[in-house]
């Protein structure tokens, strides 16, 4: 992927950085230019910015919602057998601190 961005051909104006037309080297100018052009991206990328094949997008989307579901069955009342059962708010914080380390 890095190939293609170190590379003399970059500093020519509408370098192209995939096969998609939005992605490209923005003319030199200035900091607000810059700025403007970044902000006009989309907030969602196509896989194939990264040279990736659009099923990658697929694949991501099976894994969020999977473990979206797996975070809600966690989250479901269990009976225990006399053992400490962890409330849904101490798997949360769990899994927060899990996420943020």
């Amino acid at each position: 992927m890095l190939k293609n961005l170190f590379r003399s051909e970059i500093m020519q104006d509408g370098y192209k950085l995939s096969k998609l037309d939005i992605y490209y080297a923005p003319p030199e100018g200035t900091l607000q230019e810059a700025l403007a052009y970044v902000s006009s991206l989309p907030l969602d990328e196509d896989p194939e910015v990264f040279g990736l094949h659009t099923n990658a997008n697929i694949a991501f989307e099976i894994k969020t919602v999977n473990y979206f579901m797996d975070t809600i069955l966690l989250m479901q009342p269990r009976t225990g057998g006399g053992k400490a059962v962890k409330t849904p708010e101490e798997i949360c914080t769990d899994m927060a601190n899990e996420l943020a380390s």
